[in-house]
C-alpha cells in the first residue's frame, strides 16, 4: 500500500502509545484518514507519484489534542452566542484541539470532530483554574473548560500546560498524554489519541525542538501544520 500523505525528517515525534514512546529523525505514512506506518529507516518503498509529502525537519509531530469538557452556554444557544460558541471552537481548533466532547449535540466537519460525551471517567478533568497541586502525581486530562463559568474564555491548553511543566515540575510527556491519549482512553476514543499504525491521522506539526519548548512558549502559538483525517488543514486545506 502506497501513502497518500508522508510527513518525513521529523525531529522528534511523540507517539503518546502506551510506552510513551518518543522517536527520533522519524517519518510517519498514512492513507488517507489513517495511519499505516512510522519509522526511522528508508520510508520509499511507501511512495508513489501521487504521495503527497510533508518535510517537518527541526519540528516535533504530536497525536492532535482532545478537550473531554467542553462546557459552552449555558442558555439556548442564540445570536451572539452562538457567534461566540462557533468562534472558541475555531480558536481551539487553531491551538491544536481536533476533538472536542460535551455533553449537548454531536457535529462533525472537515477540520475538528464536536462530540456528546457518552461515558463518564474517574480520571480528574483539569483547567487552568483549578488547584494543580493535588493532581500532579496521579492521571488527569487537561481541558480549556470553555463556558465553565460565565466569564471564562479560554481556548487553549497551553497555560495549564505551562504552569504545570514550570510551576510543578510535571514531565512534558505526561502533559501531553494528558492532552491526548488518556482523555482518548477515558472516553472509549479508541481511534485516536496516539500515533500508531491503525489510528486515525489527527497530527500536529509545531516548529519547535522539543516538547518541552513548546510547553514554555506560552502566548505564541508555534503549531506549523494542522492534519485531520489524514488532510493537511491549516494554514491551507491540501486534499491528497
Amino acid at each position: 500500500m502506497h501513502a497518500t500523505l508522508l510527513i518525513k525528517n521529523i525531529s522528534w515525534l511523540y507517539t503518546c502509545n502506551k510506552e510513551a514512546e518518543v522517536l527520533q529523525n522519524a517519518y510517519i505514512a498514512l492513507y488517507h484518514d489513517q495511519i499505516i506506518a512510522i519509522g526511522q529507516d528508508s520510508y520509499k518503498e511507501l511512495l508513489d507519484p501521487c504521495t503527497r509529502i510533508i518535510d517537518a525537519r527541526g519540528e516535533i509531530v504530536v497525536p492532535g489534542f482532545i478537550d473531554c469538557n467542553f462546557i459552552g452556554s449555558r442558555k439556548e444557544l442564540s445570536g451572539d452566542k452562538i457567534r461566540d460558541e462557533k468562534n472558541a471552537l475555531y480558536s481551539m481548533y487553531k491551538n491544536g484541539i481536533l476533538t472536542v466532547l460535551n455533553q449537548k449535540r454531536k457535529e462533525q466537519d472537515l477540520k475538528q470532530d464536536f462530540l456528546i460525551r457518552e461515558v463518564e471517567s474517574e480520571i480528574p478533568i483539569l483547567s487552568y483554574t483549578d488547584d494543580l497541586s493535588q493532581f500532579v502525581d496521579k492521571d488527569f486530562c487537561l481541558s480549556c473548560c470553555f463556558g465553565r463559568y460565565e466569564k471564562e474564555y479560554a481556548s487553549s491548553m497551553q497555560p495549564i500546560a505551562y504552569d504545570l511543566l514550570n510551576l510543578f515540575h510535571v514531565e512534558p510527556t505526561k502533559i501531553l498524554c494528558a492532552m491526548t491519549s488518556i482523555p482518548a482512553n477515558a472516553f472509549g476514543l479508541d481511534d485516536r489519541g496516539s500515533i500508531e499504525v491503525g489510528k486515525r491521522g489527527d497530527l500536529l506539526v509545531i516548529h519547535a525542538k522539543d516538547l518541552d519548548t513548546f510547553f514554555r512558549a506560552i502566548g505564541n502559538s508555534s503549531i506549523h501544520r494542522i492534519v485531520k483525517n489524514g488532510i493537511p488543514v491549516y494554514p491551507d486545506i491540501i486534499r491528497c
